[in-house]
């Protein structure tokens, strides 16, 4: 409205001095209502640019028709004022630049008289129009801050929606991600217990075995079947004692070495009936291996334990130690006791010669390198070339 009354009256007052030419003065009015127009659909960025490059358009023009008869250089300078608090100088640079153009042409146009503007200082209603000219140049910066109050309140309003609807959509996903939580939470506990059922059945099934061979071994009376069995059942128990780690520990992945080695050490021991047995283990007890490598490396320590009880063990003497240690992407287990070694080895017969080939290919099987020879005794090393966790 403020704008509105400030044309209409310089319409009124410049008519005598330039005739129908100051109709150019409804174009501010125009202006603004285009500018909220574009504001209204959110359009802000073409908004202000419109609506300032009008002005100064508006402002050229009046200074070009009325040369000093107006006070432009007020009105130029409070419109850059103003636009500077339109645009973002880091973001908006280009447009400053130009309205500083405009500002500089404009005061070129009035003060030096360029483009020969007319002078009207004498002419009869000059009061008129200078009482006029300050009451446009309060207008313009007066439109320009109602224009700025309604767009921050305007963008303070979208602000708030948009802010509602943000929190209404993480209040909607929280919601979704908790229920999304618990049913993952649902669902790994019952492949939890899933995965220690299997485990557990397949120790049993094992287990099973274990006395299917103990009762054949007690039909037999052929000393070398006896010994078969049990060395079979020895392997089984190996296996069997995986599962069962795996089972009671929750942990399906790894299975903790150090650990599983003792265990299955005394299951040889006992086995064979031997007590008292000195051992030692340097393996580092946060050690572990996944299944697929757990399970061969059991079988291959079940079978060089077992060599030990068989062909090592002769008193209370006797004794073996087992350790670990790893070196880059290397990891090498080494046993040895103080035993006779592999100077009879021929004299051990074929079971003795079936352990090491089954020892070489489940090294084989798990990436490994087997070696063994005499040393104070018998020494095996495997050789892993992975990492162990």
């Amino acid at each position: 409205m403020v704008g509105l009354l400030a044309t209409s009256l310089q319409i009124v007052t410049v008519w005598s001095l330039i005739g129908v030419k100051s109709l150019y003065f409804l174009l501010v009015c125009v202006g603004a209502f285009i500018a909220l127009v574009l504001n209204s659909k959110g359009q802000f960025w073409w908004s202000k640019r419109f609506f300032v490059g009008l002005t100064y358009a508006v402002g050229l023009i009046t200074t070009i028709f009325l040369g000093g008869a107006g006070l432009y250089h007020i009105g130029v300078l409070g419109t850059f004022m103003f636009s500077l608090i339109l645009f973002d100088y880091r973001k908006e640079p280009l447009e400053i630049l130009i309205g500083f153009g405009m500002v500089v042409l404009i005061l070129l146009v009035g003060e030096i008289g360029l483009f020969n503007p007319p002078d009207f200082s004498h002419h009869e209603h000059i009061g008129i129009l200078r009482l006029v000219s300050v009451f446009n140049v309060v207008a313009i910066p007066s439109i320009l801050i109602v224009f700025v109050l309604r767009l921050s309140t305007q963008n303070e309003v979208v602000l708030e929606d948009r802010k509602l609807n943000l929190e209404r959509q993480v209040k909607e996903r929280t919601k979704v991600l908790s229920k999304q939580k618990k049913e993952l939470t649902i669902q790994n506990k019952e492949k939890e217990v899933l995965l220690k059922e299997v485990h557990h059945r397949v120790n049993n099934n094992l287990q099973v075995i274990v006395s299917l061979i103990n009762l054949q071994s007690s039909l037999s009376e052929d000393d070398q079947v006896v010994n078969a069995l049990s060395e079979i059942r020895s392997r089984v128990l190996s296996m069997a004692l995986v599962h069962k780690k795996m089972y009671q520990t929750s942990n399906f992945v790894n299975i903790g070495f150090q650990d599983y080695l003792v265990q299955m050490i005394e299951n040889v021991s006992f086995l064979y009936q031997k007590e008292a047995v000195d051992f030692t283990i340097n393996v580092d007890e946060n050690t572990e291996f996944e299944l697929e490598v757990a399970i061969p490396l059991g079988l291959i320590f079940n079978e060089i334990v077992t060599n030990f009880f068989k062909y090592a063990h002769s008193d209370a003497n006797s004794r073996f130690s087992v350790s670990l240690t790893s070196e880059n992407d290397k990891c090498l287990f080494r046993y040895s006791d103080n035993g006779p070694g592999f100077v009879d080895e021929k004299s051990r017969g074929d079971g003795f010669s079936l352990g090491l080939q089954l020892i070489q290919s489940l090294s084989e099987q798990i990436n490994g390198d087997f070696k063994y020879y005499s040393e104070n005794g018998a020494v095996y090393e495997v050789m892993l070339h992975k990492k162990s966790s």
